[in-house]
């Protein structure tokens, strides 16, 4: 007779044991893996705006001064005068042949002109990863130009007020309160209920919201939160990477992260708000005069926001911020002190 042993094996109740305990240890990991990948994802961020910062200092050193945020140097014709300075320092970001192709084409379309190469051309530096990119159409940016606390006189100021301002262009010498204290690029993606497409603006707002920009925050947040049925541009921040004017390319130090951003009177540049944004939780990635990368706490003082925008008398005669150390970071020459960030 054959003698058949029993082979030792898993009953149901203990299988199903372990498959819990599996599913725990999953639970577990997944918050932490997300973690990890979105630090990651902040971190080329930072990498990028930092990039981007060394181009236009390495800009600066080269010709003595900054490039001008909107209006192209070294290229003429069609919608150049509205070009980003990020046409400016192309050959400083290893795009000099973009650069050369943009300068030498005679026959180059105006700015959102559909079909054109170089308007649909991506570079990583320009996007932040955690973004997206729908990888049709217009190649955006997700970094903007400082342009301080100013919110009047935005497409044609006579002094500045940041390192950059319309067509002006600073030095390194102009930059008094110090490059460790003063912004030059910042992050402008964001993503409103889990999507990237939140980077629109509202335009053609009423000028009393420059008397008072708590008022225009009372009229576009609801409970915290940003109301997109506000934003009604047709175009949006960042949208074309070439794009110079202050509703696509340019943010001042006023409102705090994550604000919705409104052009005045108009729709793509003038006067208004222009938002730094991040889709990253807690806080935006910003470059300073001195090449060092900072993430600024949504949460920075803005001092008092039912205090009027500064007019241009004002900032001739470089009257200080209003706006906290969320403004004095912005100013070149405000003698602020902005010792916590």
């Amino acid at each position: 007779m054959r003698i058949f042993k029993a082979r030792p094996s898993f009953t149901l109740m203990e299988l199903l044991f372990v498959l819990v305990i599996i599913g725990i240890l999953i639970g577990m990991l997944m918050p932490a893996t997300r973690s990890v990948r979105g630090a990651a994802r902040r971190t080329q961020c930072l990498n990028n705006v930092r990039q981007i910062g060394l181009g236009v200092l390495n800009f600066e050193d080269s010709h003595g001064h900054f490039p001008a945020c909107v209006g192209a140097e070294g290229i003429s014709g069609a919608d150049s005068e509205n070009m980003s300075g990020l046409v400016t320092i192309l050959p400083f970001v290893e795009g000099g042949d973009l650069f050369a192709e943009l300068a030498g084409d005679a026959n180059r379309p105006a700015l959102w002109e559909a079909g054109y190469g170089p308007w649909e051309s991506r570079n990583s530096l320009w996007m932040c990863s955690a973004m997206g990119d729908p990888q049709d159409g217009f190649a955006p940016t997700h970094y903007a130009f400082c342009i301080g606390d100013r919110a009047r006189s935005v497409a044609a100021p006579e002094v500045l007020r940041g390192v950059f301002g319309g067509g002006l262009k600073a030095s390194m010498g102009d930059v008094t309160d110090g490059s460790s204290n003063t912004i030059l690029l910042g992050e402008i993606g964001r993503m409103l209920n889990g999507k990237s497409q939140g980077m629109g603006y509202a335009v053609n707002q009423p000028a009393r919201f420059l008397e008072e920009p708590a008022m225009f925050l009372a009229a576009t947040m609801r409970s915290g939160e940003v109301d997109e049925s506000c934003l009604n541009s047709e175009s949006s921040r960042g949208g074309l990477w070439a794009e110079g004017r202050s509703g696509a390319a340019q943010f001042n130090t006023i409102l705090p992260p994550n604000c919705p951003s409104a052009v005045v009177g108009g729709e793509m540049g003038g006067d208004g708000f222009f938002s730094v944004a991040s889709p990253h939780p807690g806080t935006v990635g910003v470059v300073f005069a001195d090449g060092s990368c900072h993430s600024i706490s949504m949460e920075v003082d803005c001092g008092d926001l039912t205090a009027a925008t500064l007019t241009e008398e004002q900032m001739k005669q470089g009257a200080p911020t209003p706006y906290g150390v969320w403004g004095a970071l912005g100013t070149i020459a405000g003698g602020e002190v902005a010792d916590e960030y």
